[in-house]
């Protein structure tokens, strides 16, 4: 695995666990390797944030021209790491970071449509990548905003000025924490609507490729439904609840016209044929 910044190798020996409990830390006998037994692993001396490398660097390496970033170094945590992560006791990651998660492998999916069908079409492709990447972003920014709304209930509320600041904070952490959401479902949308755009042209067996990234990109605008409106039972802001609900609403109206679509074409074999 690729890292920067100052390293010395080292050589020890750490006790592996049946699965990896969580984030790496290199350098730490907390590292956690997928083994069942002793063994001793030569590995550079490196305690990183992989998380904000990862934020800082992946979203900026698709923005460089990278077609593929997940070939990247920028690409730290690996799927069973954050899967590891979700199934955690731990509140984050939740339900709207795996909704992000689940958009962007539908842009992944289209990606690779886009790349291998008989006439590739690049312009597609960048945009998929792209919404592939803001869609990860989207993900761990949603683990920050739930982070917040944790703090602003956590903050003191033993007389009326803090009750008072704890009621504000806790309004705007919660504001975030539905438009971040909802943020992800309009990037599953524009997913969707590359999907739409695959139909117009010979598929062959692709097209189940195509089914498959639209049901999933479907499935992430409804997960990302549930996450915003959650956030409105408790907000406070009527107004606010107001305009998000109706941009969600478009959203989800939108994504299921173009589902109908994109199935439509391909149950009836009215994508043209070669």
């Amino acid at each position: 695995m690729p890292k920067r910044g100052s390293r010395r190798d080292e050589t020890f020996t750490i006790a592996c666990e049946t699965k990896p409990l969580g984030p790496f830390s290199f350098g730490s006998v907390e590292n956690r390797f997928p083994a069942l037994e002793r063994q001793t692993w030569r590995i550079n001396r490196y305690v990183p944030d992989p998380y904000a490398h990862q934020r800082s660097r992946s979203l900026a390496a698709v923005r460089a021209g990278f077609c593929n970033p997940s070939a990247n170094p920028s690409s730290v945590e690996t799927i069973d790491a954050y899967l590891e992560r979700l199934a955690s006791r731990d509140a984050v990651p939740g339900g709207g970071s795996a909704a992000a998660l689940t958009g962007a492998i539908a842009a992944a999916l289209i990606a690779m449509v886009g790349r291998i069908r008989e006439v590739p079409d690049q312009e597609l492709v960048t945009r998929a990548d792209r919404l592939r990447a803001d869609l990860r972003e989207a993900g761990r920014r949603d683990e920050r905003a739930y982070a917040a709304v944790v703090e602003a209930q956590a903050l003191p509320k033993t007389d009326q000025s803090q009750r008072a600041a704890r009621r504000s904070a806790l309004e705007a952490a919660l504001q975030t924490a539905a438009e971040t959401p909802l943020h992800a479902a309009g990037l599953a949308v524009e997913v969707l609507e590359l999907a739409q755009r695959l139909t117009h042209t010979p598929l062959k067996a692709l097209s189940s490729d195509v089914g498959s990234a639209t049901k999933i990109a479907s499935a992430a605008v409804a997960a990302c439904a549930y996450n915003v409106r959650v956030n409105h039972r408790y907000m406070r802001d009527s107004a606010a609840v107001e305009r998000q609900a109706a941009k969600l609403a478009e959203y989800e109206r939108v994504a299921s016209q173009l589902v109908a679509r994109v199935r439509s074409a391909i149950d009836s074999g009215t994508s043209p044929q070669p």
